[in-house]
C-alpha cells in the first residue's frame, strides 16, 4: 500500500510503502542504474489505531536516506558507489494514499514538523608513522591501544599508500582488534586490488563493503581516508579526496559499532599477511605543501613590489577639442554644450578664476579654471545619461 510517494516512469523518489502483512514501512527511491532501491524497516511495524510521527529525509550530496519514527532515528540506507551513483529526482506528482497502481492506506494523516541537529566535537589527532616505510608481506607495525586517541563515537584513519605487487588472496592494510573484533579494518583483495572496508557491529563481527570498481593500480600513490561514526551509523571512504563509497547500519536503534581495546596492526597481523608496498607520511605531505605556499608567497611579494606587471604608461589625453575646436563653435553650438553664450561664459570665468578653491600648492596641479567651468556647465545641462535637456 502507498503511504506517500512521487512517481514517474523513470523514478520513484521519494516513496514510502507499507507491507500490510506486517505493517512494515518500506523506504524507496530511484538511483543511477536502479529504479527501485531502498530499505524495509523490519522490526519497526506500525500498530493500528496509534499515532506515529515519521520523517523520511534524503540527500544526494550525502548519498543517503534517513528514517525517523517518533523522533528516533531508526534506519538509513546509503548509496555504495558515491562517485558513480546519484539519486534520481523527478517532476512527477506526489501521491499521498491512493496511487494509480497501488491501493492507499486506510487511516489518518496529521501535520507536524520537527528539526534536529547533532553537536560536533573537537577531534584528537595522532600521527602513527613519522617516516616513510616499506612493507613486505611479513612486515608490520603494531600500535598499542593505549597509544591511540580515545574513541567514543567517531574515528578517521588517513594514509598515503603505494602497492608494489599483489601476492595473496587477501592481505591486511590496517586492522584493529582481535579475531572477533575488527573496528576498523581495511583489507586488500589481491585478485583485483579492491579495498574492503570492515568493522564489527552488534550481531555481526564482519560487516562492511567491498569497493568494487576502485581497484588500486600498482606503483601509484593513493591518498585514502576511512572514517566511521557510531552516531551516524556509517562508514565513509575517500580516495584522493573523492568520496567513493559508504556503508550504513540498517537497524539504527538496535545496532551499534563495536569499538575495541585491541592493538592496531598496519601491514602484517595475526591471521593475515600484510600488503607489499609503501606508506608515506603526513610530514612529507606537509613539507610539499609548505614548499608550494612559500613559492606562492614569493610570487605575491614580487607582485606587491611592482603593482604593474608590464611597463605602465600614462594614458594619452587630447586637449585639442577644448583648446581649439570648442571656442571656434558659433554661439548656437557653443550654447548647446555650456548652456551660455561665449560672452556670458567668459564673464563667469572672470568672476571665479581668482577664488581660493582654484588656488593650491599641491604637486598635482588643477586644470585651468575655464576648462573646469566647461565641464561643470556641460554636466549640469545633462539629464544623467549624457543627453542634453535643452
Amino acid at each position: 500500500m502507498v503511504l506517500i510517494g512521487i512517481r514517474t516512469e523513470a523514478s520513484r523518489t521519494p516513496a514510502l510503502w507499507l507491507k500490510p502483512s506486517y505493517s512494515t514501512p518500506c523506504l524507496r527511491l530511484s538511483i543511477t542504474g536502479n529504479f527501485d532501491i531502498g530499505i524495509d524497516m523490519d522490526g519497526y511495524e506500525l500498530l493500528l489505531n496509534r499515532w506515529y510521527h515519521i520523517a523520511y529525509t534524503l540527500s544526494d550530496s550525502e548519498k543517503r536516506i534517513y528514517f525517523y519514527i517518533d523522533g528516533k532515528w531508526v534506519g538509513s540506507f546509503s548509496l555504495k558507489n558515491a562517485q558513480k551513483e546519484s539519486i534520481i529526482f523527478n517532476d512527477g506528482p506526489l501521491y499521498i494514499g491512493d496511487h494509480l497502481r497501488w491501493n492507499g492506506i486506510t487511516g489518518k494523516i496529521s501535520n507536524s514538523i520537527s528539526v534536529s541537529c547533532q553537536k560536533q566535537e573537537k577531534r584528537a589527532y595522532r600521527e602513527l608513522i613519522t617516516e616513510p616505510v616499506k612493507f613486505n608481506y611479513i612486515d608490520g607495525r603494531v600500535i598499542n591501544h593505549l597509544v591511540l586517541p580515545v574513541v567514543k563515537d567517531e574515528l578517521s584513519i588517513t594514509l598515503k599508500i603505494k602497492l608494489s605487487t599483489l601476492r595473496f588472496d587477501f592481505c591486511n592494510v590496517f586492522y584493529k582488534g582481535r579475531w572477533d573484533d575488527k573496528t576498523p579494518a581495511l583489507l586488500l583483495k589481491s585478485s583485483n586490488s579492491t579495498l574492503c572496508l570492515r568493522l564489527s557491529i552488534t550481531g555481526n563481527s564482519d560487516a562492511g563493503i567491498d569497493m568494487d570498481g576502485y581497484g588500486l593500480l600498482l606503483n601509484q600513490w593513493y591518498h585514502i581516508v576511512y572514517t566511521l561514526s557510531d552516531s551516524e551509523k556509517r562508514i565513509s571512504f575517500y580516495i584522493d579526496g573523492k568520496w567513493v563509497g559508504s556503508f550504513s547500519l540498517k537497524n539504527i536503534q538496535n545496532q551499534s559499532i563495536r569499538f575495541n581495546d585491541g592493538p592496531l596492526y598496519i601491514g602484517y597481523s595475526p591471521g593475515w599477511y600484510g600488503f607489499i608496498g609503501d606508506i608515506s607520511t603526513h610530514k612529507n605531505s606537509i613539507d610539499i605543501l609548505k614548499k608550494e605556499i612559500n613559492e606562492l608567497l614569493e610570487l605575491l611579494q614580487t607582485i606587491e613590489l611592482d603593482w604593474y606587471l608590464t611597463l605602465h604608461e600614462k594614458t594619452i589625453k587630447s586637449y585639442d577639442f577644448s583648446q581649439v575646436l570648442l571656442f571656434n563653435y558659433n554661439d548656437f553650438n557653443f550654447k548647446q554644450i555650456t548652456r551660455v553664450n561665449k560672452e556670458t561664459f567668459w564673464h563667469i570665468e572672470n568672476l571665479i578664476h581668482n577664488n581660493s578653491v582654484f588656488l593650491n600648492q599641491f604637486k598635482c596641479l588643477q586644470k585651468p579654471v575655464w576648462l573646469q567651468l566647461v565641464v561643470t556647465l556641460e554636466r549640469l545641462g545633462c539629464n544623467g545619461n549624457g543627453a542634453s535637456v535643452g
